[in-house]
């Protein structure tokens, strides 16, 4: 039996460090962008999110590719 694989969604996810808690422990906010097109390289996806970063005050600490398929038979 076959199962193919047709893409749902991509969405990109951006976690910045924004500081020390009071135990010295980094703290982590995470955003969210949907909507990433499936035919984007992970290289373009890559710059989007420095692209995304240099706007913003804090460091990224990460980016994620996010990717939801649905299989059927």
């Amino acid at each position: 039996m076959s199962v193919s694989k047709i893409p749902v969604s991509k969405r990109l996810q951006i976690r910045w460090n924004t500081g020390l808690n009071e135990q010295m422990e980094p703290v982590y906010a995470t955003r969210s962008f949907s909507g990433v097109k499936f035919t984007a390289s992970d290289e373009v996806v890559h710059q989007l999110g420095t692209y995304i970063n240099t706007l913003c005050v804090h460091v990224a600490d990460r980016y994620l590719v996010n990717e939801l398929h649905e299989l059927e038979n």
